[in-house]
């Protein structure tokens, strides 16, 4: 039987979702996930006319199929979105799980120490008290404040795991740098698109109204697309420029990947670090002083 050509491309649409690549057709502005392509969706569409039914990104990524004949183009701009996204939320996941795991010993520590320690303590304390007095008596009881911080450390560690279940990491590394990385990588991948739109017959106008429909590009986004191209009349230097993108976008990732972690592990690791040795450690120094200055006094 005679195949025509959208049963050709949504075919290849659903043989790239079948083998795991994400796909999503939001526009601009949506959340990556709630576009996203599936098996059922596209044999929904299969039925519908790819001008009128289809989403307008969906159209789009038609036109560019039916105007270059390239599959691979439309892969990789309704991937881009996705492959952000998904870079996004692993950036501090690793890190989020680890102070959680930093949030789970401290409870465990303090748990032991009410348990086990501040028994023993109070005890010989009060056998201090008993033998002679002590010229220092702390204001506070040192160890007051443990319970308090023990139930505000696990609201703390009850919020981390919310918070990283939910991808709260995502928007940390979007508020970060992830959005200007997105960016980037939208701007590469559109403007190979214009180049093979371009070089297939179409005007630059319509090679970057199109392009930019394919990636969903914001509106800032395709405002400096089409401010560089405004006079341009070729295109056969745009796959340099993407690659110089694509690099910069790259270049970018790694220095966020290599110093955000790095930073909320150490800043916040380091608080509670500090929080649970003065806590452990505060008893025992209050203790000593009281010892000290009742030997001082005999």
């Amino acid at each position: 039987m005679k195949t025509t050509n959208t049963e050709n491309f949504l075919s290849d649409i659903k043989a790239a979702v079948m083998v795991g690549q994400p796909l999503e057709i939001g526009a601009a502005g949506t959340a990556v996930g709630k576009q996203r392509l599936t098996i059922g969706r596209l044999q929904r569409l299969a039925s519908g006319d790819p001008k009128t039914d289809w989403p307008n990104r969906l159209s789009a990524a038609y036109s560019f199929f039916q105007q270059t004949g390239s599959t691979a183009g439309v892969l990789n701009a309704l991937s881009v979105r996705p492959a952000s996204d998904r870079w996004m939320r692993r950036v501090l996941k690793r890190a989020s799980w680890y102070l959680l795991l930093l949030v789970l010993t401290m409870l465990l520590g303090l748990m032991i120490f009410l348990r086990y320690s501040n028994p023993y303590f109070e005890g010989l304390r009060s056998d201090l008290q008993l033998m002679t007095p002590s010229k220092f008596v702390p204001e506070v009881d040192p160890t007051a404040w443990v319970s308090t911080v023990l139930w505000c450390t696990a609201i703390f560690g009850i919020l981390v795991f919310v918070w990283t279940i939910l991808g709260g990491p995502k928007a940390a590394v979007r508020w970060c740098g992830g959005r200007s990385v997105s960016k980037l990588q939208q701007s590469s991948v559109a403007l190979e698109a214009i180049e093979r739109l371009h070089q297939s017959g179409l005007s630059m106008k319509e090679a970057i109204e199109l392009s930019c429909d394919l990636v969903a590009a914001d509106a800032a986004t395709r405002g400096q697309i089409e401010s560089a191209l405004k006079d341009a009349t070729e295109s056969s230097g745009l796959v340099a420029w993407a690659d110089a993108m694509a690099e910069a976008a790259r270049d970018q990732m790694t220095k966020i990947e290599l110093w955000l972690p790095l930073l909320g592990v150490t800043v916040i690791g380091s608080v509670l670090a500090t929080t649970y040795c003065l806590l452990i450690y505060w008893p025992i120094i209050s203790m000593l002083n009281e010892l000290s200055s009742t030997v001082n006094g005999l």
